[in-house]
């Protein structure tokens, strides 16, 4: 017979197992979910339902009842041919869930671009570089959509304009085609960026990090920006160009000091801003609207924590953009807030906060709106 000792061992030992066992669940219960739909064929649209349900599911605890559930509300889709699941475990924990799907294809019929007559022969042509854009008689995909829309947002900001960008895609699954169509809104000027392969040349030397954390809040940095030749990444390095902005910040006297320091291998160039301000009055603050719902900042232009009695403070000014972004912001808008700074003769700043809003994209499926 069992002694009681050896027993009440062996109960331990059991209540052990039993509660590492259900600790082991609750923590496999517990592994978060990371998420993502692949379309491997044909023509899904870019947002809606059912497709909402795999970005819900993200950050979410591992659950196969609810990873069923969208599955099989996808799967369930007029125009979804096969819906399945891809998991794997993460390096760090939790669960990659992929819900690959093939859908019907449609065929772009129609791609329309609505801009100023002048862009538009220009514009196709530049969209026209990338294989992956959207094109007549091509399929219809989101990505192909989404590369589309960051080629027009790229010609304009080569040209040193932002742009507000209203897609209107129109999906007939009963007769296979597409039909999108871009509206775009010209905003306020901004210091152009460099064309990116395919727009532009490929760059060799590139600069890939460029850091303006040595910077004093007395110091307005997109007046700085506007100034330099290298101030975007992406931006080819050259030792001209290099000297020339070197030249330029010492010859703006508002600093107490500024210099430039770059560091890296060609092809992954580093550059370090560092500047000492001073004292900068402020001699007018000003709101510039574009695009639609104009009245959202110019009724809050009393309230703006950036004050022209005051002195300049790039984080009162970013709070500024903060503040203007969340009175103009709504569930049907897409807003975009710059700042602009000039030096006025007598060594004053006058800033400018842009406010670009536009609608959001809209999208049909067979003649009906979905969200």
């Amino acid at each position: 017979m069992l002694s009681r000792a050896l027993k009440m061992a062996i109960t331990f030992a059991f209540l052990i197992l039993l509660f590492g066992t259900n600790d082991a669940n609750a923590a496999h219960a517990d592994q978060e979910m990371s998420t993502y739909l692949r379309l491997t064929e044909g023509s899904i649209p870019p947002v809606g339902t059912p497709f909402n349900c795999v970005a819900d599911l993200d950050g979410k605890p591992y659950s196969a009842k609810l990873v069923q559930n969208c599955l099989q509300l996808i799967a369930h889709v007029p125009y979804i041919l096969s819906a399945r699941i891809q998991s794997n475990r993460l390096p760090e924990g939790g669960k990659h869930i992929e819900f690959v799907v093939r859908a019907k294809a449609l065929v772009t019929q129609v791609l329309s671009f609505t801009v100023q007559p002048d862009d538009l022969p220009r514009l196709q042509a530049w969209v026209a570089l990338n294989p992956n854009n959207l094109k007549t008689g091509g399929t219809y995909t989101p990505a192909a959509g989404s590369s589309t829309y960051q080629a027009i947002k790229q010609f304009y900001l080569a040209r040193g304009i932002l742009v507000g960008i209203v897609p209107t895609v129109r999906l007939e699954y009963r007769n296979g085609t597409a039909e999108v169509n871009f509206a775009i809104t010209k905003g306020p000027n901004v210091p152009p960026q460099p064309a990116y392969f395919p727009y532009g040349p490929v760059c060799e030397d590139e600069v890939t990090y460029v850091d303006w954390s040595q910077v004093d809040q007395s110091v307005p940095i997109p007046l700085v920006e506007a100034q330099l030749r290298i101030r975007a990444l992406g931006t080819c390095f050259t030792p001209e160009f290099a000297k020339q902005d070197e030249e330029t910040l010492k010859n703006m006297a508002i600093f107490k000091n500024a210099s430039l320091e770059y560091s890296g291998a060609k092809g992954a160039r580093h550059m370090a801003v560092k500047i000492k301000g001073a004292p900068l009055p402020l001699a007018a603050i000003n709101i510039r609207s574009f695009g639609a719902y104009t009245k959202c900042a110019e009724n809050r232009a009393h309230d703006l924590p950036l004050v022209s009695t005051n002195l300049y403070s790039s984080a009162v000014a970013r709070e500024t953009t903060e503040y203007l972004k969340k009175v103009c912001s709504g569930p049907d808008r897409w807003v975009e807030v710059t700042e602009d700074d000039h030096l006025t003769q007598n060594g004053q700043l006058q800033v400018s906060f842009n406010v670009l809003v536009v609608p959001l994209q809209s999208v049909f499926i067979d003649g009906n709106q979905i969200k």
